[in-house]
């Protein structure tokens, strides 16, 4: 039996090039960025990843092991939900996909 991560690499590979875009991820509830590092470790590419978490020390983790010059992935992290809220239209025309 192949594991998950080849699973999903033959996956991605059968995939049509045109779709193969880099993900915009959007993490609620983010903590220490868990979900995150599934992705990474699973090989799924991301452009972008907007974060909301209350706790700082969990957002201080977060910062630490997921560091944007490291990865080059963009990241856009918000205290509460309410200041997502306030910027959604913007953060989705910077980093949205268009169909």
């Amino acid at each position: 039996m192949e594991s998950l991560r080849e699973f999903i690499a033959a996956e991605l590979a059968n995939i049509n090039p045109t779709l193969r875009q880099k993900a915009v991820v959007l993490d609620a509830f983010s903590g220490i960025g868990s979900a995150i590092l599934c992705l990474k470790r699973l090989g799924i590419a991301m452009k972008t990843v907007i974060t909301v978490e209350y706790d700082p020390i969990a957002r201080f983790v977060f910062e630490h092991h997921h560091n944007q010059q490291k990865d080059a992935i963009q990241y856009h992290s918000f205290n509460r939900f309410e200041e997502l809220e306030s910027s959604i239209d913007q953060v989705l025309k910077e980093h949205g996909r268009k169909y």
